[in-house]
C-alpha cells in the first residue's frame, strides 16, 4: 500500500495500536459509498482539531461552530472520512472521533496527508474513471454515470446526484493538480524503520 505515515510517531505506537492500524490500512475504500464532501482539505482540518480535543473527539455542533459550517455539513464530511479513509467513527451519537489510522495521520504533515487522501481516492472507480478527464467539462460525465448505477439512483435524488458528481469532479481536479504519482517508496521506509516492532506483532500473532 501507499499510505504515508508519520514513522516517527508511529514508532511510539503501542503493539494492540499498530495491530488496529495495520488492519484499518488493509481495508479497502467503500467503493458503494459516493461521497458529498467538496473539499478534501477539510478532511484534514477536521483531523487536525480532532487532535487537540479531549480523548480525540467532539460533538458535531462544537466542529460545526469552529468550521463555521452546519452540522449537515459536518456529517457528510464525517461519514466519507470513515467510510472512504478510515479516519473517524462515532463512538456515540452526535460525535466525530478519530480512528487509530486517524491518530497517526493527524500527526503527520499536511502534505502527507493529503497524499494519502489522494491515493484513496484514486482506489474508488468512479474517480479513476475521470482522473484522465478534462474536470471543466466532464460533470455531465459523471452524472450519467452515477445513473448508471442502480444502488445510487434508488438511493438518491437527481439533486443530490448533482451535487455528489461535484464532489467527485473536485476531488479529479484536487488530485490532477496536486497529486503525486504512486510510490511504494513510504511504506517500505515505514516497515525498514518499525521492523522491530513488527516482527514482534507478527510473532505475536503466530505464537
Amino acid at each position: 500500500m501507499t499510505q504515508q505515515l508519520s514513522s516517527a510517531v508511529v514508532s511510539q505506537t503501542t503493539q494492540s495500536d499498530l495491530e488496529v492500524l495495520l488492519a484499518q490500512l488493509q481495508k479497502e475504500p467503500n467503493a458503494e459509498f459516493l461521497p458529498l464532501a467538496n473539499n478534501p482539505h477539510r478532511f484534514i482540518e477536521f483531523l487536525y482539531f480532532l487532535r487537540r480535543q479531549t480523548g480525540n473527539l467532539a460533538h458535531k455542533e462544537k466542529i460545526s461552530n469552529h468550521f463555521k459550517i452546519t452540522e449537515r455539513q459536518v456529517r457528510f464530511y464525517a461519514k466519507a472520512g470513515e467510510e472512504l479513509f478510515g479516519l473517524f467513527h462515532s463512538p456515540e451519537p452526535g460525535y466525530v472521533a478519530l480512528t487509530a489510522l486517524g491518530k497517526q495521520l493527524s500527526f503527520s504533515r499536511k502534505e502527507e496527508v493529503e497524499q494519502f487522501l489522494f491515493s484513496e481516492m484514486k482506489k474508488l472507480p468512479i474517480v479513476k474513471a475521470f482522473l484522465n478527464k478534462d474536470v471543466s467539462i466532464v460533470k455531465p460525465q459523471i452524472v450519467e454515470e452515477i445513473q448508471n448505477n442502480e444502488k445510487w439512483v434508488e438511493e438518491y435524488s437527481l439533486v443530490s446526484i448533482e451535487r455528489r458528481a461535484d464532489t467527485i469532479r473536485s476531488w479529479v481536479d484536487h488530485i490532477q493538480r496536486n497529486g503525486k504519482p504512486v510510490s511504494e517508496r513510504e511504506i517500505l521506509k515505514f516497515v525498514k524503520e518499525n521492523s522491530a516492532i513488527l516482527s514482534s506483532l507478527f510473532s505475536r500473532r503466530s505464537a
